[in-house]
């Protein structure tokens, strides 16, 4: 478990950092495309996937993301035989 300062979101950094380095963003983007393939292996939607609900920590090595406020998310329910339909 991870503790996010109080307030450090991904929408308060933007609004801290006024310019972002491209490796920055590739980390942060890579990271949040990690946690929604993670998630979704698990079967799980977030379901409320905005700025405000990506949390941003600092590490020794650099800035990092995390998702929080899972409150809205959705557990799917196995697509029936032979179909790609998803059942929420």
């Amino acid at each position: 478990c991870e503790l996010v300062e109080e307030g450090r979101t991904l929408h308060s950094w933007l609004h801290q950092h006024s310019e972002m380095p491209v490796q920055q963003f590739r980390i942060f983007a890579s990271e949040l495309l990690d946690a929604v393939r993670y998630l979704w292996k698990k079967g799980i939607v977030h379901g409320d996937l905005k700025l405000d609900n990506i949390g941003v920590t600092r590490a020794d090595n650099g800035w990092h993301i995390l998702l929080l406020d899972l409150g809205s998310s959705v557990q799917l329910q196995a697509a029936p035989a032979g179909t790609d339909l998803v059942q929420l």
